[in-house]
């Protein structure tokens, strides 16, 4: 009898640990697809409007210290533009009202998730971005730089032109 009872009691054990609980989180969130961003990006040509950098720098290497390096810039640095096209293609560049305008084409490419932007330039210089923002009115990203030993992160704001 009591072997009955062990061998019962040593079934429900296995039966009652062998159930699973049901999982009460969500879902993870699901990823845009390439299809959206690649068309917001592709949307509009875009004019940077803003430029930082963490922490302060002597961007041009002239004594000012500074995390605003937008200020810093000149006219024509400040009005520089991208045109992202939709077969994988980019020009960039300055106003041609600038006396030095500069103009520079190569390929982008997103990553599988949207969250780096990818840049091979026409001299196969290549530059990768983090997406922090991506809509029809805003690109915002930041790159990572080490200078002199320092580690800068640069984060430049687009807006539709």
């Amino acid at each position: 009898m009591k072997i009955k009872l062990g061998l019962i009691a040593l079934a429900a054990f296995f039966v009652i640990s062998s159930c699973k609980k049901d999982s009460t989180e969500d879902p993870a969130p699901t990823t845009p697809t390439n299809t959206i961003t690649t068309a917001a990006l592709t949307a509009n040509f875009w004019e940077r409007t803003g430029f930082t950098s963490s922490p302060a720098i002597d961007y041009y290497n002239n004594g000012h210290v500074v995390t605003d390096v937008y200020a810093l810039m000149d006219t024509c640095a400040q009005d520089f533009h991208y045109k992202f096209n939709s077969g994988g293609s980019y020009t960039n560049g300055v106003s041609i009202n600038c006396t030095f305008p500069i103009y520079n084409s190569g390929a982008w490419s997103l990553d599988s998730v949207n969250s780096k932007l990818n840049l091979v330039s026409s001299t196969s210089v290549a530059t990768q971005y983090s997406i922090i923002t991506l809509n029809t009115n805003t690109l915002k990203v930041s790159s990572v730089e080490i200078r002199s030993g320092v580690s800068y992160t640069f984060t430049q704001t687009f807006t539709k032109e």
